[in-house]
């Protein structure tokens, strides 16, 4: 039997001490060491080692109770009638929850820290402890106070004040008043932890912080080792990160020059007998295969927050990802394009707010340190408040395979620079790695109705029916969305982004389709405009640097990278107060400030008061269909059967993001 207070109110008192009626223990030792406890209540140490208000195990701040006379005398303890009578009808029945909240808090609060700690201490621990506790109070407690306590006040707490007080007028009124008055005072233990501020409509999130992590400070204790564990031990398979990591950039060797043997390899399919992918040329082999034995030479240089990529219908969660870099040969990057999946996708987008959220405390830390500690828990180890809402750690091999997130190299060993994408799949019982087509990324003679090539139908036909994803002038939310057939083996730097010049090259009769569409759309931008937007926004390559620069009609210039990249490895900059590795002129001005607007107008609608509405029954079932709840798949099924899966299993949900932009990986 607990005593009173700990039994009605647990959830508010993680200190209480429970009190068991039988043989006492030693009587002094234990009246002392309830006492000790009662008066370091009143002065309660964080683990931190500062006084002040009680901590839970998460960090949660926790007002100190206090004390009550009442309750320290032991007359007035025992007394079953005032406590179960006048007490509970009080307690159950008064309307004034907030009167009461004020009273617990401060004279409750006040007198119990003292009287509970002093005088009830010591009067338990000496007098009460030696005689009456081992006597006649362990007797009485145990027989008259426990039956009654079981029989009279546990009938009445449990029928009168438990189906009726407390559900209906007490449930209703502490509900509210716990939340906002009682909360606020006791410490907010069961509202949502603080996050700095983001309710408030003045508050603006660093994009430094919360959109991009670039400070080597916040990247300390990442390695590619830990981030291939991670992906692998999510998903129930044994961590081999130097399996995985070979996987991936032996897919650089040909068969006959593999490291390992299986696996994806550059010669794995032939396009008109030279090595190629879903029907395009790729260069094999690369430099970058000798990565394939050593993946101790990476090291991180960024966390970068793509919420702005969630989908509209809160299918997904938008995508976290990690860049490392690697200078061991030359340059080359591996950026971890994780999509978090929707915990709860019948709430819609409103139940993505815990990932948001999370990012915007990250503006309240000043330390890069413990910013980095957030990031690392929340990518890997797992964060405790993004667990609680259901989310699992972002760098999960569920969210980099067919159907969610994927994984991009990005690398300047060999020449021509290229990017390739892969996806996780399960050898066995361990994490593999098979090359796919880049995604959105389309091949320049596609654009040339005289081409002959055999996708240029498909993949014209494609572009016009998600030309409209390019008619806006905002360069950070440009996007054209193509089909499987469309994706390129590889996003080289070898022309293959003139998109301009191979629409100008054919019959006309491609031109006049994109000048008609355009028309329909009520546009007045040019069939060349649409290719060179198309270079920009839908070609990794041309991003990072063939299309920078380009005219993209209407007076908007494709902004500038770094040469290639968007994030430096190399070059730190000042910001946020110390060095970072530095960003590209189209991040800076462009592209996060965007990203920023869209997490401010989604923090300002759902973060203060998440309102679940979900209106696509197929966005419900994306989380039970789709590799957060499935699986991986088997790295020998046929790679055509995945793409034709994944393909009808995006089909039914958002196709444009909370940006409004189309859903794409770039």
């Amino acid at each position: 039997m607990s005593l009173g207070l700990c039994a009605l109110v647990p959830t508010l008192m993680s200190g209480c001490v429970i009190v068991v009626g039988g043989e006492p223990g030693p009587d002094d030792e234990f009246g002392d060491e309830f006492g000790d406890f009662g008066s370091e209540s009143a002065t309660a140490t964080s683990d931190s080692g500062t006084e002040g208000p009680w901590e839970t195990d998460d960090g949660t701040e926790v007002t100190t109770f206090g004390d009550v006379d009442t309750w320290g005398d032991v007359d007035t303890v025992g007394d079953v009638d005032t406590f179960g009578d006048t007490w509970g009808e009080t307690f159950g029945e008064t309307e004034d929850a907030g009167t009461w909240g004020e009273t617990f808090g401060d004279t409750f609060g006040e007198t119990f820290g003292e009287t509970y700690g002093d005088t009830f201490g010591e009067t338990f621990g000496d007098t009460f402890g030696e005689t009456t506790f081992g006597d006649t109070f362990g007797e009485t407690f145990g027989d008259t106070w426990g039956e009654t306590f079981g029989d009279t006040f546990g009938e009445t707490f449990g029928d009168t004040f438990g189906e009726t007080t407390f559900g209906d007028t007490f449930g209703e009124t502490f509900g509210d008043t716990y939340g906002d008055t009682f909360g606020e005072t006791f410490g907010e233990t069961d509202t949502d932890t603080d996050t700095g501020g983001q309710c408030d409509p003045d508050f603006i999130v660093d994009t430094r912080r919360s959109l991009i992590e670039t400070s080597p400070e916040a990247m300390e204790g990442v390695s590619m080792g830990m981030l291939l564990s991670f992906a692998a031990s999510t998903v129930d398979l044994v961590a081999d990160p130097g399996f995985t990591h070979a996987r991936l950039m032996d897919s650089f060797n040909t068969q006959e020059g593999a490291f390992l043997e299986g696996g994806s390899h550059c010669d794995d399919e032939l396009v008109d007998g030279q090595p190629g992918l879903n029907g395009y040329p790729m260069q094999c082999p690369r430099i970058e295969g000798a990565h394939a034995p050593d993946f101790s030479g990476w090291f991180p240089i960024a966390f970068v927050n793509r919420f702005d990529l969630a989908a509209a219908d809160g299918s997904d969660c938008g995508e976290q990802r990690v860049i490392m870099a690697n200078n061991n040969l030359g340059r080359a990057f591996v950026i971890f394009e994780a999509r978090i999946p929707n915990p709860d996708p019948e709430c819609g987008i409103a139940a993505c707010a815990p990932v948001a959220e999370f990012w915007a405390n990250q503006s309240t830390i000043d330390d890069p340190v413990e910013r980095g500690e957030q990031l690392r828990q929340a990518f890997a180890s797992g964060h405790p408040e993004l667990t609680a809402a259901g989310f699992e750690p972002f760098i999960s091999g569920a969210n980099m395979t067919f159907g969610s997130g994927q994984i991009r190299t990005n690398s300047f060993d060999d020449l021509p620079w290229t990017l390739r994408q892969f996806e996780f799949v399960t050898e066995g019982d361990r994490l593999g790695v098979v090359q796919v087509p880049v995604s959105d990324n389309s091949f320049a003679p596609v654009w040339n109705d005289q081409s002959g090539h055999p996708a240029g139908l498909a993949c014209r036909a494609s572009i016009l029916a998600n030309l409209d994803g390019l008619v806006t002038d905002n360069t950070a939310r440009m996007g054209l969305s193509l089909a499987p057939i469309c994706g390129t083996a590889e996003s080289a730097d070898d022309g293959g982004a003139s998109y301009a010049s191979a629409l100008l090259s054919g019959s006309g009769a491609f031109e006049a389709d994109i000048a008609d569409k355009l028309a329909e759309l009520g546009s007045d931008l040019s069939p060349v405009d649409i290719a060179n937007r198309a270079a920009f926004a839908s070609n990794c390559m041309g991003c990072h640097e063939s299309a920078t620069g380009l005219d993209l009609g209407h007076g908007v210039q494709a902004p500038f990278s770094m040469g290639f990249v968007h994030v430096e490895e190399s070059f730190l900059e000042e910001c946020d107060g110390g060095p970072c590795f530095a960003i590209s002129q189209a991040l800076r001005d462009d592209f996060l400030p965007d990203r920023q607007e869209v997490f401010q107008d989604f923090m300002a609608q759902f973060a203060c008061e998440a309102v679940c509405e979900q209106s696509n029954p197929e966005a419900i079932d994306a989380l039970f269909e789709g590799p957060a709840t499935q699986g991986l798949p088997d790295a020998f099924t046929p790679m055509a059967e995945l793409l034709e899966w994944e393909q009808a299993f995006e089909a039914g949900l958002a196709q444009k993001t909370i940006a409004g932009r189309p859903r794409s990986v770039h």
